[in-house]
């Protein structure tokens, strides 16, 4: 057992190795989104149009009064907008604000940079089987 030990250590090395390159946070305060704030953001900026709000609750398998109050919060943070669609006034649909965008494509190209990196990372965990 002592190799799965030793694999186990080396994995966390990685991961620390990861983290020291991992990008910073934005500096506003109130920009401090949660776990599932960043994955709608995410969905949104990945998606490249405006989404609807039933999107979003099919993608994340969440309830519309959920949706509605993850997407409130957001939008009170200055994250997203919310409008109405013009085919059906019911149906909101969500854009991300200037400034997520530009915070996503900061986040997106820091990856695209560590992304080669990680090869070199990998360097000292040990090849031998476990």
């Amino acid at each position: 057992m002592p190799s799965a030990r030793k694999l186990g250590k080396e994995i966390y090395k990685l991961s620390n190795l990861i983290k020291r390159h991992h990008p910073p946070e934005p500096p506003e305060e109130e920009f401090k989104p949660t776990r599932m704030q960043r994955w709608i953001i995410r969905y949104v900026y990945e998606t490249g149009r405006a989404v609807n709000q039933k999107e979003i609750e099919e993608e994340f398998r969440i309830t519309r009064s959920t949706a509605s109050t993850i997407l409130g919060l957001m939008e009170n943070r200055g994250m997203i907008t919310r409008g109405t669609m013009k085919s059906d006034a019911r149906q909101k649909t969500i854009m991300l604000t200037d400034k997520t965008r530009v915070i996503c494509e900061q986040v997106s190209s820091h990856i695209d940079a560590t992304i080669p990196r990680v090869p070199q990372m990998c360097q000292s965990i040990p090849e031998e089987p476990v």
